[in-house]
C-alpha cells in the first residue's frame, strides 16, 4: 500500500483502484463491492491476499477458472472471487462467494459479484444486450464515462 503522500499514475492515493473486490470501512473512498457490519458494530474490512489456484476446466475447448482467497486480517471473514476464463471467445465470467468463519453475527450490507475501475486516460466502450420479447438479444455499445455504470432488468 503507498504512503499518504505518493500519487500512482492513475490518481491513485489509496492503492485500492486496482483492487479486484473493494471492501468499504478502511481508506477506500470508491463505491465498495461489499459493505458490512461486524457484530462490534465496527464496518472495517480489509481483505488482504490469501491464495490463488488456476485449473483447466476444458482443454479442448480452452476453458479456465482461476480462483482467489482474501479474508480479512482481523475478523473472520472470507472472500473467495472466482474467474472463469472463455479463451476462444474472449469472455471472462465472474462471481464471488463471501464466508464469515466465526460465530458473531456479520450484517451484510452490500454485496457484488464484482466491481471494476479504469484509469480516465483511455477510452473504454461496454457492449450489452437489451431487448424484448422476439428481440432479447440487441446489442448496444456505449463509451464508459466517469461515474458508476448498472446493467439491470426489470422482465
Amino acid at each position: 500500500m503507498p504512503s499518504f503522500n505518493a500519487k500512482q499514475s492513475n490518481g491513485d492515493y489509496t492503492g485500492l483502484f486496482s483492487s479486484d473486490y473493494t471492501p468499504s470501512g478502511t481508506r477506500n473512498l470508491l463505491e465498495p463491492a461489499i459493505q458490512v457490519t461486524h457484530a462490534d458494530v465496527n464496518p472495517s474490512l480489509e481483505l488482504k491476499y490469501v491464495s490463488h489456484q488456476q485449473d483447466t476446466l476444458d482443454y479442448s475447448h480452452r476453458i479456465g477458472l482461476t480462483t482467489i482467497h482474501l479474508k480479512d486480517p482481523v475478523y473472520p471473514f472470507e472472500v473467495t472471487l472466482y474467474y472463469k476464463t472463455y479463451y476462444k471467445e474472449n469472455v471472462i465470467e465472474q462471481w464471488t462467494s463471501i464466508k464469515r468463519t466465526g460465530s458473531d453475527v456479520v450484517r451484510l450490507q452490500k454485496y457484488s459479484s464484482a466491481n471494476l475501475y479504469f484509469s480516465s486516460t483511455n477510452k473504454y466502450y461496454l457492449t450489452h444486450f437489451h431487448g424484448n420479447w422476439a428481440r432479447e438479444m440487441s446489442p448496444e455499445e456505449i463509451q464508459l464515462t466517469a461515474g458508476i455504470k448498472v446493467l439491470d432488468t426489470k422482465l
